[in-house]
């Protein structure tokens, strides 16, 4: 029988992974790089002329002697966390079939599960606002699901402890290509056109529920991204390095007392 050619992917190795990025040097030189492929321009005056400090890592403009952060305007933006822990994140989240949990992370990470837990919670933001950007095509077929776990209330459709979501999948030749997952307010008529109409082409037109749509981009991106699985962590660290900071206080308000790590 012949193996299935995505399945069997090498994908990037922890090993190649530590060759490539295993020190904040080198992060930081990658980074640079896909940020800035044809140099330093000054945000402020547009000058070129510029010197790098090593050691605080930013540039100083020369003509108007601003100080520009190398992470400055990205999604770890005045993090204090190392690179390299980002960017060992990225790389577990992206080759990670079935997800990581936050307490996992944060052993492989060696870092807190509070900070664990807010670097998976931005990275799966940076994974959600590129997914938007897309819109499926061709033949599309949905279903309906339920995202939440067990609990003592009322059971089945109209459960108020579980959220409505749709699994839309776009085929050709009868196999899958790409993949949607997206929230609708109820299981109506009117929400799933409204989801067609923003998300497809050709139409008419334990998880906290505030998390949902980060935790549901996650999978819709790795999904759409398992064939070439060797360049999903360049993927995710450019766009990464394209997309605005996301404060704290804009994804921690969501966080009950004493959330279960997951």
């Amino acid at each position: 029988m012949a193996r299935n050619r995505v399945q069997f992917q090498k994908g990037l190795s922890l090993a190649g992974f530590h060759e490539r990025y295993g020190t904040e040097e080198k992060c930081q030189t990658a980074l640079i790089a896909m940020r800035r492929p044809d140099g330093f321009v000054c945000p402020c005056c547009d000058s070129v002329h510029h010197s790098w400090s090593p050691v605080r890592r930013h540039f100083q403009c020369s003509d108007c002697r601003l100080q520009t952060s190398a992470k400055a305007g990205m999604i770890f933006h005045k993090s204090k966390t190392p690179l390299t822990k980002w960017f060992l994140a990225m790389h577990l989240i992206t080759s990670a079939k079935n997800d990581i949990s936050g307490l996992e992370l944060a052993r492989q990470l060696g870092v807190k599960w509070d900070t664990a837990w807010l670097i998976k919670q931005k990275l799966m933001e940076v994974m959600r606002q590129r997914n938007s950007i897309y819109k499926l095509d061709g033949d599309v077929q949905i279903d309906d699901a339920y995202l939440g776990g067990a609990k003592p209330r009322k059971t089945g459709r109209g459960a108020g402890n579980k959220d409505p979501f749709v699994i839309a999948v776009a085929t050709r030749d009868g196999k899958p290509t790409f993949m949607q997952l997206r929230r609708v307010a109820a299981f109506t008529k009117e929400a799933i056109r409204q989801y067609g109409k923003a998300n497809i082409l050709g139409t008419c037109c334990s998880c906290d529920p505030q998390h949902a749509d980060r935790h549901l981009a996650a999978y819709e991106w790795r999904f759409n991204r398992r064939f070439d699985l060797a360049l999903n962590f360049h993927r995710l660290a450019r766009v990464a390095i394209a997309t605005a900071p996301v404060p704290y206080r804009i994804i921690s308000p969501a966080r009950r007392m004493a959330e279960l790590p997951g």
